[in-house]
């Protein structure tokens, strides 16, 4: 694992959650939650694209791509109708 006692482990992932809760608007209810964490502890930037079944238009799969800064722990809470965040696309 590298260089004994001074060895750290190196990992990186993302997990994200989007709701589509789009049966629910014919009864007046309009819900939505996102939210992102992101960790990347190595000293490089990590590109990770994940798939979001029934999240895309008409109930079809959602690709997300993020870009992972090196040494970075995020989780984002996303408002809708607001900017993605940084290191995430749409």
């Amino acid at each position: 694992m590298g260089d004994g006692l001074n060895s750290v482990p190196k990992f990186w992932g993302v997990a994200t959650l989007e709701t589509n809760f789009s049966t629910l608007e014919q009864f007046g209810i309009f819900l939505s939650a996102k939210g992102t964490l992101q960790i990347n502890t190595t000293q490089q930037t990590k590109v990770e694209t994940i798939t979001l079944p029934g999240i895309g238009p008409n109930g079809s799969d959602a690709a997300r791509t993020f870009h992972a800064a090196a040494a970075v722990v995020l989780a984002v809470a996303d408002r809708p109708g607001a900017p993605a965040p940084a290191g995430h696309d749409q």
